[in-house]
């Protein structure tokens, strides 16, 4: 019998992995959220290797370095939070 801790992580799981399905499912959020994500990222990389050192010096080169990296992980989220999410409920005890 899973424990309250597990109860409450299994059903968050489960939930999250509803709420994935429905956004990804969802036109209007990969029609303008997906795309504009695409295109910061697409903007600031184009500066992070293309922008000289008279226009981005080295503390702007690694704060677009850094920027880079979080975009990375938020439009990665939802990919690894649905791997997490199956791997919840596919570990789970029975109830």
């Amino acid at each position: 019998m899973p424990d309250a801790e597990e109860v409450r992580s299994l059903d968050l799981a489960q939930r999250d992995l509803a709420d994935i399905q429905k956004l990804r499912e969802f036109e209007p959020f990969t029609r303008y959220w997906v795309r504009r994500m695409n295109d910061r990222y697409k903007e600031i990389n184009e500066r992070f290797h293309h922008d000289g050192p008279q226009k981005c010096d080295d503390t702007q080169r690694e704060a677009l370095r850094q920027i880079l990296e979080k975009l990375d992980e938020l439009m990665d989220m939802m990919d690894t939070d649905e791997r997490t999410c199956r791997d919840i409920i596919q570990r789970a005890p029975p109830r």
